[in-house]
């Protein structure tokens, strides 16, 4: 029975004459106690003899391989000076299933295994297994971030705890021991591979864009978009023009920011993609013209706001988007571009006075509205065919207005 054989074991002790005898019947003591809490099967002679014999490096890979975590986290903590056991951690990780519970391999690895991670090459192979891992479990449905979890931990540099245990081990070893902990501590302080941060960082992005802006990516696909193409891609996927201003500040806006990107610029070059890509261009545009306004203005203020570098950036896109449209837009235009084209000319003159660029951007605006408008007022008069750049032809075509007897006649002479 178990209290036999700890009886047995515990007489032997108290009889050993030498120090390798009771340290050997210390060792199956502890076995014992291990096989006792790993095992729940009844006591057998035979099963208790095959583990006080067994490899424990080869019985934490059978544990491991059955995805039972705490059984090889029992095996770590009881045996610890098991120099085999531990260092067979990267090859005990491979027979992991793919189905595994990663949650509570990921904390047993980082609070227990990690930490005493003994050569540096042995770090070096554990963090090629996370990686490895960390890309399998994303290519399958459902586990990005579990993925994540793996990838943090490659990603992870040396603690100010090992730090100390390292410098502690320079001062206590032998010239050969000397010379490998020197090299442990130094790949470890250079932290993680380029490799683990650059997927670690690709999959916390991705985890990122699924919770918070319901955008899902596979990593290869990820990889071949920029950070700007993710940003547009906000915009693009809103079917409705009038949810863009939604859109544009819960998803466009805060990913821009987050990673620094100049998001004016790409509001900008997305309205001209809209209008050489897009049949029915105005709603989108305009509605991204308001976004960029607001950042420029309070809503009802009359002054303008102090012009700092991002407000410059929003307001030179804006002008920039303004007047493409006007050269774009089919005369007559409609009600919401001529709003659209008086606010632009308000907004760029209320700043025409902070800037010598805003000025010529509110010159150009003022002109070309002036030209539309003059175009719209000969198309109503039936000479759409009139070009306004030959100045030869304007007294004739007065002479032409002043024999009308229309309302507005008059206003429009004085416009001609």
């Amino acid at each position: 029975t178990l209290a036999e054989t700890q009886q047995l074991l515990r007489y032997a002790r108290s009889v050993a004459k030498t120090e390798s005898q009771t340290a050997e019947i210390e060792e199956s003591l502890l076995r014992l106690g291990t096989w006792q809490a790993v095992g729940s099967h009844p006591f057998s002679a035979a099963e208790w003899h095959s583990f006080r014999t067994a490899d424990l490096a080869t019985c934490a890979r059978a544990f491991l391989a059955r995805g039972d975590v705490s059984r090889v986290a029992l095996l770590w903590r009881r045996h610890a000076h098991d120099e085999k056991l531990r260092g067979d951690l990267a090859g005990a990780l491979q027979t992991f299933p793919s189905r595994g519970d990663v949650v509570s391999l990921a904390q047993w690895l980082k609070c227990e295994a990690l930490p005493n991670i003994k050569t540096a090459q042995q770090r070096l192979d554990v963090d090629s297994w996370l990686e490895q891992r960390s890309r399998a479990l994303e290519a399958t449905p459902g586990c990005l971030t579990d993925a994540l979890l793996l990838a943090s931990l490659a990603a992870e540099k040396l603690s100010r705890h090992e730090t100390s245990q390292a410098g502690n081990a320079l001062l206590l070893s032998t010239p050969q021991q000397f010379i490998a902990a020197r090299e442990h501590n130094r790949v470890m302080r250079k932290g993680p591979t380029s490799g683990a941060a650059f997927l670690h960082a690709q999959l916390l992005d991705l985890v990122q864009l699924q919770k918070k802006h319901s955008l899902s990516l596979t990593l290869d696909a990820y990889a071949q978009l920029s950070f700007s193409d993710i940003s547009r891609v906000f915009l693009d996927r809103v079917a409705a023009p009038e949810l863009l201003g939604d859109a544009y500040k819960t998803h466009f806006l805060p990913y821009a920011q987050l990673h620094r990107l100049d998001h004016a610029q790409i509001a900008q070059q997305y309205c001209v993609d809209c209008m050489n890509t897009r049949k029915h261009w105005e709603p989108r545009v305009l509605q991204l013209m308001r976004c960029l306004s607001s950042e420029c203005m309070d809503t009802g203020a009359s002054v303008p706001m102090p012009l700092t570098t991002a407000r410059m950036s929003a307001l030179r896109a804006y002008a920039d988007i303004a007047l493409e449209a006007m050269r774009r837009s089919a005369v007559p235009w409609s009600a919401p571009m001529d709003a659209a084209m008086e606010s632009a000319l308000q907004l760029l003159k209320l700043y025409a006075d902070s800037d010598p660029e805003i000025s010529r951007l509110h010159l150009d605006a003022a002109e070309h509205i002036r030209l539309m408008r003059l175009k719209r007022m000969l198309m109503s008069y039936g000479l759409g065919d009139f070009h306004i750049s030959n100045t030869r032809m304007a007294l004739p075509l007065l002479q032409c207005l002043v024999r009308r007897t229309d309302e507005d006649v008059m206003s429009d002479m004085l416009q001609l």
